[in-house]
C-alpha cells in the first residue's frame, strides 16, 4: 500500500474500467482484495449515496461511513493521547479535528487514488472542487476504513488509518497550538502574557513566552 507500483495499478484499474467496465470491476474487487477488504463490501464502499440514487442501487456507503468515521475517530484519539502524554485537552482537541476533517481526509483520498475509483453522482461531479467534492472523497475514506474494520477488525483499520490519516502537529497550521504541542510533549512549562507599555493614550501591547526561566 503506497507505493509508486501500487498508484501505478490503481490507474490502470481505472483506465481498464473505462475501457471495459466489467473487467475494471474484477480489478478494482482485487485492489480492494489486497486492502483485505471483502470485495463485495468494498465497492459498497466506493459507491457514494449520490451514484447510488442516480443509479438505482440499494446499498450505499452511508453506513459504511458512519461506521468508520467513528472508527477513525477513537484510533486518532488514542494515538493523540500516546503520541502527546503532556498535552492539554484543549490542543488534544484542535489536533483530532484537524486530522480528521474533510480537507484532511480528501487529501488522503488523493494521495491513495480512492477518488480515481469512488462512485460519485454526476452532480457532484460537475462541482469540481467544491465542498460538495471535497466531502465525498472524504467519506469514501471514512467508508473503506468502515469496511476494513467490517472485515478485518479494529487492529487492521487503525494499522490503515496509522499510514493513511497523519496526526503530525505540523498540520495544524496553528503556530501557538503546534508551539504548545511541542512543550508540552517535552513536559516544559510556558505561560503566554500581554505586556503593555507606554502611556495610556499611547499604549504599546507585547506578547511575551516563558519557557522555564527564559523570558522571549
Amino acid at each position: 500500500m503506497g507505493s509508486t507500483a501500487h498508484y501505478a495499478e490503481v490507474d490502470a484499474m481505472i483506465r481498464k474500467a473505462h475501457l471495459d467496465p466489467e473487467r475494471g470491476s474484477v480489478m478494482i474487487k482485487s485492489w480492494l482484495s489486497r486492502l483485505g477488504i471483502d470485495p463485495d463490501l468494498g465497492i459498497q464502499a466506493l459507491t457514494h449515496p449520490s451514484y447510488a440514487k442516480e443509479n438505482d442501487i440499494a446499498e450505499d456507503s452511508d453506513r459504511l461511513e458512519w461506521l468508520g468515521d467513528k472508527v477513525l475517530s477513537a484510533a486518532i484519539a488514542e494515538r493523540l493521547y500516546q503520541e502527546y502524554p503532556k498535552a492539554k485537552v484543549d490542543v488534544l482537541s484542535r489536533l483530532h479535528q484537524q486530522a480528521v476533517s474533510n480537507a484532511a481526509l480528501a487529501r488522503t483520498g488523493r494521495m491513495q487514488r480512492i477518488q480515481s475509483v469512488v462512485r460519485i453522482g454526476r452532480g457532484v461531479h460537475r462541482d469540481g472542487g467544491s465542498t460538495a467534492k471535497v466531502k465525498a472523497i472524504a467519506d469514501a475514506v471514512e467508508a473503506v476504513i468502515g469496511a476494513v474494520f467490517v472485515s478485518q477488525g479494529y487492529a487492521a483499520a487503525t494499522q490503515l488509518i496509522k499510514g493513511w490519516v497523519s496526526t503530525d502537529v505540523e498540520q495544524a497550521h496553528d503556530w501557538k497550538a503546534i508551539l504548545a504541542s511541542s512543550l508540552q510533549k517535552q513536559g516544559m512549562r510556558y505561560q503566554y502574557r500581554t505586556v503593555r507599555t507606554g502611556p495610556e493614550h499611547a499604549s504599546v501591547f507585547m506578547c511575551t513566552l516563558t519557557i522555564g526561566s527564559r523570558i522571549f
